[in-house]
């Protein structure tokens, strides 16, 4: 059957065909106006560089998994304080020193218990003339071993290395202070660096990537808890109960739940009031899960969860006024110069 040649013909619907039309017509028509693309292009580029930038940084600060081994098996351990009535507890407060070694001792569903204390100190190393700050980390022995982190040249600290004293001045340093600072020397092994005018040997280098378990900037350096008195001379607060200022991070033991931990460090607790009633009585220690640098003192106190949400907010703010300000652009221009649209 023959068809009718006067018929319109069918076409094919073809959604490709159409989006390269509308493409090329797109990308001519801001050939047109080269400074009107040059605009739209800046102001999109800006907001979505800042949503970019800011949330790489709450990304990498907070919320990415600490650069250890197995980051789930990690938790938080605070210690919690009685108030007065109609007052709030403190349920994620601090630890001391010696509760700190009484916990470790006394509890038996961690592998490992771990502290440190985060210290900004001048260091004077390798071939750089002068002092400079830099980030360090005084550090229970058990440290890198507890994490799983082992150091890419040389060795981690031993245990008689925790205590205060003339074997406590070895340090590891961190990878980016080796290149910079050392050059990438692996002969910087048994070289002294001078931290708060104390010499400290290096014995270890941490591996790439590494920056300690605290939230801010990077740690360059870590040393032995016991060295801290001589960093930071004065009144020597390790040996007291009551001088509670110590985050701890412990890694469960294997097959044990947050449950256990938990129940563990309730018995820990009472044994700890009737031996210090003085200083420990009506306090607890409490276990939380703890993969990332974001902890749940911060989750639950909010400061650092309210400042990361209200920078999001804003840098979204940001992208959303630069879309506005596109979309008005376009629509006085499609106004003036309707030709062009």
């Amino acid at each position: 059957m023959l068809s009718d040649p006067t018929a319109p013909r069918r076409t094919t619907f073809q959604p490709r065909g159409l989006m390269l039309q509308d493409l090329r017509s797109a990308l001519r028509t801001l050939a047109k106006s080269p400074g009107f693309t040059a605009v739209v292009v800046l102001t999109l580029a800006l907001g979505i560089g800042v949503n970019t930038a800011v949330f790489s940084v709450v990304n990498a600060a907070l919320l990415r998994p600490l650069p250890v081994e197995r980051p789930e098996e990690l938790v938080r351990v605070f210690t919690s304080e009685s108030s007065p009535p109609g007052a709030p507890q403190r349920r994620y407060g601090a630890t001391s020193y010696p509760d700190y070694l009484d916990l470790r001792a006394r509890t038996d569903a961690f592998a490992g218990m771990v502290t440190y204390i985060p210290i900004t100190l001048s260091l004077i190393s390798g071939d750089a003339v002068g002092e400079t700050r830099t980030g360090g980390l005084a550090v229970s022995a058990n440290y890198f071993a507890v994490l799983g982190v082992r150091p890419a040249l040389g060795r981690a600290f031993a245990a008689d290395e925790e205590v205060a004293g003339a074997a406590s001045t070895v340090a590891v340093i961190s990878d980016a202070l080796w290149r910079t600072r050392f050059g990438g020397d692996r002969g910087v092994i048994g070289r002294t660096v001078t931290l708060a005018k104390q010499p400290f040997v290096i014995i270890g280098v941490a591996p790439a990537g590494f920056v300690g378990t605290v939230i801010g900037p990077a740690t360059e350096i870590w040393f032995p808890i016991g060295a801290h008195p001589l960093v930071q001379p004065g009144r020597d607060w390790l040996r007291e109960r009551n001088a509670r200022f110590l985050p701890v991070l412990a890694r469960l033991a294997p097959g044990a739940t947050l449950a256990r931990a938990q129940g563990s460090l309730d018995a820990a607790a009472r044994e700890l009031s009737e031996t210090y009633a003085a200083s420990s009585s009506g306090r607890a220690f409490t276990a939380a899960p703890s993969g990332t640098m974001l902890d749940a003192a911060m989750r639950e106190q909010g400061p650092v969860m309210g400042i990361a949400a209200t920078l999001m907010t804003l840098v979204a703010l940001v992208l959303l006024v630069a879309c506005a300000n596109i979309a008005n652009m376009l629509l006085a221009r499609a106004s003036r110069h309707p030709e062009r649209v």
